[in-house]
């Protein structure tokens, strides 16, 4: 590039080029490439994970977000139930975990009395009537046994029916024992 007042060349500037001799003026990188020197008779490319916001600039992708694509000029953020645990990928969360926000790195396990049934969930949903569970990253919740009972949700375990009571499997209640029947046992 020459500058006809001085009667000289002048250097190219971060974020142009010029490809071949006799220009008279640099070109400016593309969209999605860069070159970060003056000078410079190519641009860069800027490789997955990274995202080009300016001709004289790549920069990696945040925390959360990514791009699968060479020469992007913008980085994706994951969406809420699914997780980027580099910046070359987002993946949805497996059933018994969650991810209730955009931009994370990671999903959150359930907490036992809590479940997601299905993958990419935003929210763990409470264990019904009648059922529990006692871990977390859980994708359902297990009927109580018979002689227990759950008559709340989100319970971690189920409760015992009191001697002379008795339940059938996944109950919200006891009920008490026949006449002429009896059971002195309390299952826990």
């Amino acid at each position: 590039v020459s500058d006809a007042a001085a009667g000289v060349c002048s250097g190219c500037t971060a974020g142009t080029y010029a490809s071949s001799t006799g220009l008279s003026q640099c070109v400016n990188c593309p969209a999605g490439l860069y070159n970060t020197v003056a000078n410079a008779s190519a641009c860069l490319s800027c490789t997955a994970g990274s995202y080009s916001p300016s001709p004289a600039a790549c920069l990696s992708c945040a925390t959360g977000s990514f791009t699968l694509i060479e020469n992007s000029t913008i980085c994706t953020s994951c969406s809420a139930g699914f997780y980027s645990p580099s910046t070359t990928t987002c993946l949805p969360c497996s059933a018994g975990s969650v991810s209730a926000n955009s931009l994370s790195t990671s999903c959150t396990s359930c907490n036992p009395g809590f479940y997601s049934g299905v993958s990419n969930a935003t929210a763990c949903v409470a264990c019904g009537l009648g059922s529990f569970t006692n871990t977390s990253l859980t994708s359902a919740c297990p009927s109580c046994r018979a002689g227990t009972y759950a008559n709340t949700t989100g319970l971690s375990s189920c409760l015992a029916c009191p001697p002379g009571w008795y339940s059938g499997v996944g109950a919200t209640n006891c009920l008490p024992c026949y006449m002429g029947t009896y059971t002195n046992t309390s299952l826990t």
